[in-house]
């Protein structure tokens, strides 16, 4: 379990760089959407720079999702490999091999 754990993390850890990195695009330059607004009357003004923000809960919700995620994922396997004997085990896995 905890290295179902640890491989969450990095994933987690490397998931949320990225979306950092994208994020920090956004907050600083953001995506013009005018060329699709240009011609549209909805009544109210809006602004045609979409950004984005930094919002910190959804890291650390990303971040507990991934790790809890990959360890409840990796419960399954586990317990159907706790259930069965050693040599059932090690008969499965060298049959299952693919050389």
């Amino acid at each position: 379990m905890s290295e179902a754990g640890g491989i969450g993390l990095m994933g987690a850890v490397f998931g949320l760089v990225l979306g950092a990195l994208g994020n920090l695009y956004m907050v600083n330059v953001g995506i013009d959407f005018g060329f699709v607004m240009r011609d549209r009357n909805i009544g109210y003004r809006i602004q045609s720079i979409m950004r984005g923000t930094w919002y910190l809960k959804s890291f650390v919700v990303t971040l507990a999702s991934g790790v809890g995620l990959s360890m409840i994922v990796a419960w399954i396997p586990i317990r159907r490999s706790l259930k069965m004997d050693i040599p059932s085990c090690l008969l499965f896995l060298s049959e299952n091999l693919p050389f």
